[in-house]
């Protein structure tokens, strides 16, 4: 109602004076939700936390591959940077070596007297046993040879696995158990006694250095492998003291002349 309407005012009083309208309440107007509007947005916000958690992980695992691949080339390096060297090892103790021979220089000498034909014996025994013990040892060092080569061979591969390797040292590792067990039943002459001492030693790291072979392979453990090397150096080194000892004893034995006096 116009509050500047007399007329409109006059009725509204008379109607009150006869008690003629009832005041009724507005109605109550229920408020606006505020989580209404909101909605929309906090479904809008999980689907944008969603997307950005899955290319959050997409990330890391990403960063983790490339630490896996990493690793697993690093891991591959060293594993054929160990079997070089190995191998390399291997072959040093192996492979027989050449002692440097001096000429002797003719020195005038008296006339040569009777030779006792008991020292003749003896020494030409003495050379029989060097050149069969020697004979002994020679055929499993040619054998250990081969053995090493198809090690070398299988090893050199970049394509064969672990499990290949393995199998390659365990074979190797028989040989050697094979040729320690033949030499040890050899019966050496006194003169060579130390180099057959020094010759089964080394052997017996050449073992235990396969054993620690089969274990780097096995688990990949680094301190294995350092520990494999260092018995495969000690190896050759005993194996080289008795190898110089064996061919000058084998020189000796076969530029022996034959006797100068015989008993007929």
């Amino acid at each position: 109602i116009d509050p500047a309407n007399q007329r409109a005012q006059q009725g509204l009083t008379w109607l009150e004076a006869r008690s003629l309208i009832v005041h009724t309440p507005a109605p109550v107007v229920a408020p606006a939700s505020i989580d209404g509007p909101g909605l929309p947005r906090e479904r809008q916000h999980e689907r944008e936390g969603w997307w950005v958690n899955m290319r959050r992980n997409r990330r890391e695992m990403s960063r983790a591959w490339q630490v896996v691949l990493a690793g697993m080339i690093l891991l591959l390096a060293f594993t054929l940077g160990l079997n070089l060297l190995l191998r390399e090892t291997i072959v040093r103790a192996t492979t027989p070596a050449v002692p440097t021979v001096v000429a002797a220089v003719p020195v005038a000498t008296a006339a040569p007297t009777a030779i006792p034909i008991l020292y003749q014996r003896s020494q030409s025994l003495s050379d029989a046993q060097t050149l069969a013990y020697l004979s002994g040892v020679d055929g499993e060092r040619t054998r250990l040879r081969t053995a090493v080569d198809a090690y070398r061979e299988t090893t050199s591969k970049l394509g064969n696995s672990a499990v290949l390797h393995a199998a390659a040292a365990r074979d190797l590792r028989a040989q050697f158990d094979g040729a320690h067990a033949i030499i040890a039943e050899l019966n050496p002459p006194p003169q060579l006694r130390d180099a057959h001492t020094h010759y089964l030693d080394g052997l017996d790291q050449e073992r235990s250095a396969m054993d620690d072979m089969l274990e780097f392979y096995g688990s990949f453990r680094i301190q294995v492998a350092n520990r494999a090397v260092l018995r495969l150096e000690e190896a050759r080194q005993q194996i080289d003291q008795a190898r110089v000892i064996f061919t000058v004893s084998a020189l000796r034995a076969n530029n022996a002349g034959p006797p100068a006096q015989t008993v007929r």
